[in-house]
């Protein structure tokens, strides 16, 4: 069972108020359907709180620590199998969600990416890991050169 964060952050504008759900729990080891599911069960209970934002933890869809082999194995494109799932999930929920994944990269090993998805399910942004730490990271996943994302939600 996940464990939850709840936070209020008001931007610029007072009216404008963004609430965050925070997902802090481990991936299970079945794959990205059954992390799906677990996505599926967690956007659910935050949309019942009236979370606008869900936040999953780095590399949530297929597990962290899963060797080279497996993270290529499970990598995905931005908008593969994983995206189309996630994004019926916040059509279904009304409900943004932030979720790490491994992205596939034709070049060799796959990048440790997170996604945004909006509300309508469309995908908002996608941030490739450029600082790899430690040989873990450095095993399993090529870093990128690409800028952070930005973007309005």
């Amino acid at each position: 069972m996940p464990s939850w964060a709840r936070s209020r952050c008001r931007t610029e504008q007072e009216a404008s108020i963004i609430l965050l759900a925070l997902c802090q729990c481990t991936p299970g080891t079945d794959g990205l359907d059954g992390n799906l599911a677990r996505l599926r069960a967690a956007a659910r209970q935050a949309a019942a709180q009236q979370a606008d934002l869900l936040v999953f933890p780095e590399m949530y869809a297929s597990g962290y620590n899963i060797g080279a082999a497996r993270a290529a194995e499970l990598a995905q494109d931005a908008d593969g199998q994983i995206a189309a799932g996630v994004a019926q999930i916040a059509r279904e929920f009304d409900l943004g969600l932030l979720y790490g994944y491994p992205e596939r990269n034709p070049a060799g090993k796959p990048y440790n990416s997170v996604q945004l998805v909006d509300r309508q399910g469309r995908r908002r942004a996608n941030y490739r890991k450029t600082h790899l730490y430690g040989v873990l990271d450095q095993s399993q996943f090529s870093a990128s050169d690409e800028p952070p994302a930005v973007f309005e939600l």
